[in-house]
């Protein structure tokens, strides 16, 4: 699990450039929210088919949802509907969960399905007539 901070993201040419010469070559994970949080997972995702952020209403919690990934690795990502569950439940309340992190998931299997559709182009049918 490789982690990306809000200074890494500022300079975007750079941290392209970082991801395509494979620096990060695991998992990624985004230490907060971004408010571009669509323009990043545009950049991530053609170089980690695993992106995980917490949630834009998550607490900051120096490092702790960090500390969870880690420690419940294994579980991943499989464990996210029960953390889910767990946070929309008992949940407290500026305490760090795993419930708080959201993410893309792209395993093997996915990624070998998607290739054939990589090239392809979609069009509407208003487009086709």
């Amino acid at each position: 699990m490789e982690w990306i901070d809000s200074d890494a993201l500022l300079d975007r040419s750079a941290l392209e450039y970082r991801l395509s010469a494979g620096q990060y070559d695991a998992a990624i994970g985004v230490d907060h929210s971004p408010d571009d949080l669509e323009e990043v997972l545009q950049l991530l995702l053609p170089f980690a088919p695993i992106v995980l952020w917490p949630r834009s209403d998550a607490r900051p919690d120096q490092g702790q949802l960090r500390g969870l990934v880690q420690e419940r690795w294994h579980e991943l990502p499989d464990g996210l509907a029960a953390a889910y569950r767990h946070r929309w439940g008992a949940h407290q309340h500026g305490v760090a969960c795993l419930g708080d992190i959201r993410t893309v998931w792209h395993d093997e299997g996915w990624l070998e399905f998607c290739r054939p559709f990589e090239y392809r182009v979609v069009t509407t049918p208003e487009e086709e007539a």
